[in-house]
């Protein structure tokens, strides 16, 4: 399905997965051996306390903390490499790497 992509930068776009193993397997087969990962998106860790994420943000059926996405991203051959936490925690950037 078209060359390997050395570079994909995904803001906002994660958490709005309807199936987001079906999709981050999409992601990990088209990175080249070698290519970053960057992904915006809500910090699920910092969901846990804020009773109100849900009813402000419904439309992001799934959310998820550093942990889950470097599971789920390591799964499909691209491995976390750093996190940066912004908007007071309540985002993160994950950085990751095709192995």
């Amino acid at each position: 399905e078209g060359e390997p992509i050395p570079f994909l930068v995904a803001i906002h776009v994660v958490e709005h997965f309807l199936d987001p193993l079906a999709s981050f397997a999409k992601i990990g087969a088209r990175m080249a051996e070698g290519g970053l990962v960057f992904l915006h998106t809500p910090n699920g860790a910092a969901a846990g306390d804020r009773k109100d994420w849900f009813h402000y943000w419904p439309e992001h059926p799934y959310i998820y903390s550093y942990h889950h996405i470097s599971g789920i991203m390591a799964q499909f051959g691209v491995v976390g490499i750093g996190v940066d936490f912004v908007n007071n925690g309540d985002d993160m950037w994950f950085w990751g790497r095709k192995l």
